[in-house]
């Protein structure tokens, strides 16, 4: 992308080449339009109508100020600024050809590689008087021109022997065609007879709602662009590659105000095969978000799922997903709703409301998934105290399964241990919580796989701390429509940390070198709704100069007990000893009560500790190990209890001292 700074600055010189050649070379023909002249396989489009009026306003806001700091944004803007100078002091053709239209396509040329197309609507340019002399100011003796035919047109081929590089360009239809990849030149013109984006209707629909509104408009062609964002994160995303097989194409127009917000609002158009299950959750009606009442204040990440009818929309996420084999789901479902004598639509759906939200907390020690919960909004709370503790008692005497109640600051936190309960519902959409924790909360139950993101819950309810009870998220999320199908919020500088696992590793590290640029938008909204057979799609940025330092939780939690045996489902070692060789008072935190081994990992994810595990209590070999990846302790538990000889060491590996018990 570095190019395409001095990409800019060739085609303020090519510009008034091209309109010359054009007025004296080509015989003028029909003007169409811009777009039209994009190959098919555009990865993504920027149109823009002005680009140095639309430069102009970028410049002027405030988040600039700190954003042109940034060494990609520090070379943009001094190419910017250089073009605007050679513009105003008249040094150039631009101030003959006026304002043009640009649009720049991206395409993939060859594997991994991605080169861009310049598209420039010359309109109807008048004749030039003394035009041999601006093409001998513009194109002297650095620069030698050649030209060769491809399907009746003619390709100019500039070469510019200080920088050892081609440029490529012809005009077809009043259009000024720009790449230094002849390939995307010739894709261009064989446009000519096969419109491929011209004859698309999807794209049509969407491009006619966005074109020539905001200071640019940005398209995005889903069929290519998910393997290109699979590309740049590192690694492939799942919700990626959900996105893709959903969206065809989808245009927004972009606007940033004095004080830095940027808004992007376009429409997209969902894929007539599409399998997705964000289709039905989409078009399955819209209500008002009220979850973030009692959500912590520190979330990273939220979506909100507004409904009018759950069972409608379940009925058609299972549709969607079991497609191919609808009867071996159905009798699934039915076996085991005989087996425990329960309904899972009278008993579980029943008393869902009109919401559901999936909730990624503040990212700490107890690991990514353990940080997700799901919130369900309940038309009643003791309906849904009734139901579900029916299920409890049900699911208990037809399986040895586990199920534990503790009491926490007057909130019970129950434990479910039947694997995939809610994937059997709600299939992949919660696939994350295999056994989960639950409690209800005024009139929402959340689930979660770790009930220290339940007690967070409760806390921050409690203590009136929650994201719905803050001033700056009111203030913010406010300037969005009051009802919609989805509701994504993103609370950047919280959000942060949690990217890592989801990216390669030297994306990571690009990204921590730009942390405090990304996290300058501390708040990101993004909402869906259904509108006129397509999704209307509203993205919001909040710009602020200065964030306090955000600093992941590190939980150290004291153990209790649960009301059914003597089980810890927490447990601390307190042996006291000195930290400098060994325990350091650290918790180990044991959040599935059936797992036979219970781990815990450095934030690079490297192993910190390892522990055998039996019915919940710690029974096995322990290790602990440092961050350079040596063992701290080594020892053996029998029954929750030390046994045997357990061993301390440096960080150098050197046994330190023993201890028997």
């Amino acid at each position: 992308m570095k190019k395409v700074l001095f990409y800019l600055i060739a085609i303020a010189i090519l510009i008034p080449a091209g309109i010359i050649i054009y007025k004296f070379f080509i015989e003028p023909e029909q003007h169409y339009r811009s777009i039209y002249h994009v190959p098919g396989n555009a990865i993504m489009i920027i149109e823009v109508e002005n680009p140095v009026l639309a430069w102009k306003e970028i410049v002027h806001s405030d988040a600039w100020e700190k954003l042109r700091h940034n060494d990609y944004l520090l070379k943009l803007d001094s190419t910017i600024t250089r073009i605007d100078s050679v513009i105003n002091s008249k040094k150039i053709l631009f101030r003959m050809a006026g304002s043009r239209k640009i649009i720049l396509s991206v395409h993939e040329t060859t594997p991994a590689r991605y080169d861009n197309l310049y598209i420039i609507d010359l309109k109807k340019a008048s004749k030039f008087k003394n035009s041999s002399d601006y093409l001998s100011k513009i194109l002297n003796d650095n620069y030698s021109v050649t030209e060769r035919v491809y399907k009746n047109r003619k390709i100019y081929e500039v070469y510019a022997k200080k920088i050892n590089e081609i440029f490529y360009f012809t005009v077809v239809h009043d259009q000024l065609i720009f790449s230094t990849v002849p390939v995307l030149i010739e894709s261009s013109v064989d446009q000519i007879n096969k419109l491929t984006l011209g004859r698309d209707l999807e794209f049509i629909d969407v491009y006619k709602r966005t074109s020539g509104k905001g200071l640019f408009s940005l398209y995005i062609n889903h069929k290519y662009f998910s393997k290109y964002l699979n590309r740049q994160l590192g690694k492939s995303n799942p919700f990626v590659n959900i996105i893709k097989q959903t969206f065809d194409y989808s245009g927004f127009t972009f606007t940033i105000d004095d004080a830095g917000n940027i808004a992007l609002s376009g429409f997209t158009n969902i894929n007539d095969s599409a399998r997705s299950v964000l289709v039905p959750v989409i078009l399955s009606g819209e209500t008002k978000h009220d979850i973030a009442r009692i959500v912590p204040r520190e979330t990273a990440s939220m979506v909100s799922i507004g409904f009018k009818n759950i069972e409608g929309m379940i009925k058609e996420i299972r549709d969607k997903q079991y497609e191919n084999f609808p009867e071996s789901y159905n009798k699934t479902l039915s076996r085991l709703e005989k087996k425990f004598r329960i309904s899972f639509t009278k008993n579980f759906l029943s008393w869902i409301d009109n919401e559901i939200a999936l909730v990624q907390t503040q990212p700490s020690n107890l690991g990514s998934n353990d940080e997700f919960a799901v919130v369900f909004k309940a038309k009643n709370n003791k309906d849904a105290k009734q139901n579900l503790d029916l299920i409890t008692r049900q699911i208990k005497r037809n399986m040895p399964a586990k199920f534990r109640e503790v009491n926490y600051r007057g909130y019970e936190i129950n434990y479910l241990s039947v694997p995939g309960f809610l994937k059997i519902i709600f299939g992949r959409m919660l696939e994350k919580l295999e056994k989960p924790y639950y409690t209800i909360i005024d009139n929402y139950v959340v689930f979660s796989n770790h009930p220290q993101t339940l007690k967070n819950f409760i806390d921050s309810y409690i203590s009136k701390n929650a994201l719905g009870s803050s001033i700056d998220y009111y203030n913010y999320i406010k300037t969005f429509s009051g009802k919609s199908s989805i509701m994504l919020y993103l609370q950047t500088p919280v959000l942060f940390s949690n990217l890592q696992s989801h990216l390669s590793n030297s994306v990571w590290n690009k990204l921590k070198s730009n942390k405090d640029y990304i996290t300058s938008f501390p708040n990101i909204g993004f909402q869906l709704k259904n509108e006129d057979n397509l999704i209307k799609i509203d993205l919001s940025t909040e710009y602020k100069h200065e964030i306090p330092e955000f600093k992941p939780a590190n939980y150290n939690i004291d153990a209790f007990e649960f009301s059914e045996g003597t089980q810890k489902q927490l447990l601390t070692d307190t042996s006291g000893n000195d930290p400098s060789v060994g325990f350091s008072e650290s918790s180990i935190i044991i959040h599935d009560l059936d797992a036979n081994k219970h781990e815990e990992f450095f934030a690079d994810g490297s192993l910190k500790l390892s522990v055998g595990l039996r019915r919940g209590e710690k029974h096995g070999r322990f290790y602990e190990y440092y961050p350079n990846g040596e063992t701290k302790i080594k020892g053996r538990f029998r029954n929750n209890t030390k046994t045997g000889t357990w061993k301390y060491f440096d960080e150098q590996g050197e046994l330190v001292r023993e201890e028997e018990f």
